[in-house]
């Protein structure tokens, strides 16, 4: 195939709305990813304020599994 895409492309469907977000380059960060699934989020019509508190609840609710229990002050 010729036309082969090569770069990053996220597509988010739902119902028969499909928003996709495409970018020629290969090597984007994890931040890169996420505010491309927020621009498709908020193109899907969800609120701003949701995914961002959602990726808040995310990392709160995860955390634990990467840092290490922290002992309170006696």
């Amino acid at each position: 195939m010729e036309n082969e895409f090569k770069g990053t492309r996220l597509t988010l469907e739902i119902g028969d709305v499909k928003m996709t977000w495409e970018s020629p380059y290969d090597d984007h960060s994890m931040s890169d990813i996420l505010e491309a699934l927020r621009g498709l989020a908020v193109g899907q019509t969800f609120l701003d304020e949701t995914f961002v508190r959602c990726c808040g609840d995310l990392y709160e609710n995860n955390i634990f599994l990467y840092e290490p229990e922290k002992k309170e002050d006696k």
